[in-house]
């Protein structure tokens, strides 16, 4: 029986050669992440926040907001066993499934005061959970105006805006280390060793 001692080793160095490729692309890869995030953040998420900050002091006008009565509309649509709308319309209108919204919703609550439902300087318990993560993913759905989930959901532009912010980075807070890192080396030689479909290396 004769071995093939080069093929072998021809076999080797392709394999080396895929791996440092994988690398180099990877590499590749985390520059064109870090500047379509910066671009992200720059174009969308800063010009709130400047706007926010910068905004000259006006006369408050006082909007007699029903808050929990949206909140029970809310949840009477979405949330409770049996819902008025279906779980199909509530993944169209959400751009995802239910058990997922409350996932997201009790990370970000459990990480960041300002998702939970605290009372005012009134004493009238402010938005909810519910009110301000829905919030925050219709203005990332639609590409909605601040002010436009206020008939609804009963909450200010300027609410609204912070829902946004802090949903933005309660995400990349909360989830990075496990759904949004970047992929290690053994991460890319893994997704080469698949037995159905792909390469197989031992």
């Amino acid at each position: 029986m004769n071995l093939d001692y080069n093929s072998s080793s021809s076999s080797d160095d392709q394999f080396d050669d895929m791996v440092n490729n994988m690398i180099l692309y990877n590499a590749y890869l985390e520059e064109q992440e870090d500047y379509v995030i910066q671009q992200a953040v720059q174009t969308i998420v800063a010009p709130i926040i400047e706007a926010t900050q910068r905004t000259s002091p006006k006369k408050k006008i006082i909007i007699p907001r029903d808050r929990a009565d949206a909140d029970q509309r809310l949840m009477n649509d979405y949330f409770v066993d049996r819902p008025l709308y279906t779980e199909d319309m509530f993944r169209r209108r959400f751009r995802m499934r239910r058990p997922l919204f409350f996932r997201i919703m009790n990370a970000l609550a459990a990480k960041d005061k300002f998702f939970q439902q605290l009372p005012d300087a009134t004493g009238k318990l402010g938005a909810s959970s519910h009110q301000k993560c829905t919030a925050a993913l219709r203005c990332l759905a639609y590409g909605s105006a601040s002010d436009a989930v206020d008939e609804y959901i009963k909450i200010a532009e300027s609410t609204a805006k912070e829902c946004l912010v802090h949903f933005v980075q309660g995400i990349r807070k909360v989830f990075t280390n496990e759904y949004l890192r970047r992929p290690t080396v053994t991460d890319l030689q893994a997704s080469y060793v698949t037995g159905k479909g792909g390469v197989f290396l031992e």
